[in-house]
């Protein structure tokens, strides 16, 4: 791939392949499927496949949008966005999220922090233009290529925008040859994608809530060993009705922290309040500081709160019996209960301990002094209580984990 011509009316070459582009120059292509037909393939943003008229891209929501945006506000962009030259100007083939969250800052005309002054400019000034990588001899099948490469290193488009991307170039005729080089993958990924999409072509209710990633891996899979389309609808909306009693859970546990928080922010209030009395410059001071972290406390937990929605996951499906043409499917073993292979034949004293240990824990969450990521509090608590519960297999544990490891961006 060749580097852009320097020659370009608002790019200059900064470097061997870094140019300083105008920002009214970039833009983002969109994708039609009039345009991908007979064989033919138009780059466009893989993260947007996943995005239906009720859900955005994964990484895209209006929260996580702001964080990316805070951060480039505060620390610059630390990470060259990716373009090729097309008619005279920069199509954005890499960091799509990080030019929409500049676009903000500059509607926005926030104060800036800028990487090589040191100081804060307006980011209409700063932004005016952005240093980028720019290529000029670079195909629409290696614009994807790029993009799927660099998806395996910052936040990921999800299985849903993947599989949405095969099912628009099997629908306009892609060969696999093609497909496999633009997304990076081997034949056996694609065949196995292909088959649960073949599958599950009249599902619709299925497919798009794994389009729109509000499905996981593990139980599309899962349901698409059932062979009938009545089977599979069956134990969707059973599984569906899970995930949803686990949301509406997770919900009413998050409201009860803010009210224990909303209450430690009166308490200090009332502390405020008697330290004026008695003069107390000192413990006023103190409790405006509690009180300023807190309100942050609050509003972290608030925003949680709205990010909670129902997914249907691996642990919520029942697996199949037989999978397709009869054949039996090998299911994940129950662990049988011993010392070796299950979390517990636990005696009296360490339940004891186990129980004390719980109590601690949940302890930590009201405590203002402790920085460690409540995160990591419930997967102890998690931990410890399976422990202490002999019905429990390891297999079971492991899959709920990897699913909020898997939500939080810390796993594939």
């Amino acid at each position: 791939m060749k580097t852009a011509s320097p020659s370009v009316a608002g790019i200059e070459q900064v470097s061997e392949n870094l140019f300083k582009v105008k920002f009214e120059l970039i833009f983002e292509e969109i994708s039609t499927s009039e345009i991908d037909r007979g064989n033919a393939i138009h780059f466009a943003n893989p993260r947007n496949f996943s995005e239906t008229f009720d859900t955005m891209p994964r990484g895209c929501s209006s929260q996580e949008m702001d964080d990316l945006k805070v951060s480039i506000q505060e620390r610059g962009l630390l990470t060259p966005l990716i373009g090729r030259l097309k008619n005279n100007k920069v199509s954005l083939v890499n960091g799509h999220r990080r030019y929409k969250a500049i676009k903000l800052l500059i509607e926005q005309n926030e104060l800036c922090y800028d990487n090589f002054s040191g100081k804060n400019i307006p980011a209409q000034e700063l932004y005016l233009n952005i240093v980028m990588k720019v290529f000029e001899s670079m195909n629409d099948m290696d614009c994807y290529l790029l993009a799927f490469e660099e998806d395996k290193t910052k936040v990921k488009f999800g299985a849903g925008a993947e599989y949405k991307f095969v099912q628009h170039c099997m629908e306009n005729n892609i060969d696999d040859a093609k497909i496999i080089k633009m997304t990076g993958n081997n034949q056996l990924w694609l065949d196995n994608v292909k088959s649960i999409l073949e599958k599950l072509e009249e599902d619709y209710e299925i497919l798009d809530a794994l389009f729109s990633n509000k499905m996981n891996l593990s139980a599309i899979k899962k349901i698409a060993q059932y062979e009938t389309q009545e089977e599979r609808n069956a134990v969707y909306k059973e599984a569906l009705a899970q995930a949803e009693k686990e949301a509406s859970h997770k919900k009413y546990k998050q409201e009860r922290s803010i009210i224990n928080t909303k209450k430690k922010i009166e308490n200090v209030l009332a502390d405020k309040i008697q330290a004026s009395f008695s003069g107390d410059e000192n413990a006023e001071k103190a409790a405006d500081d509690l009180i300023q972290n807190y309100m942050e406390q609050e509003q972290k937990q608030q925003e949680a709160l709205h990010s909670i929605d129902a997914r249907v996951t691996g642990r919520n499906v029942h697996p199949a019996d037989k999978g397709p043409k009869g054949k039996k499917i090998k299911q994940h073993k129950t662990v049988e209960t011993t010392p070796s292979s299950n979390f517990a034949d636990i005696n009296d004293g360490l339940n004891l301990v186990v129980t004390d240990w719980l109590q601690k824990l949940e302890s930590f969450k009201d405590k203002s002094d402790v920085s460690i990521d409540f995160f990591l509090i419930d997967f102890a608590k998690d931990l410890l209580e399976k422990l202490a519960d002999k019905s429990t297999d390891c297999q079971q544990f492991m899959e709920k984990w990897d699913e909020v490891l898997e939500t939080r961006g810390m796993v594939g």
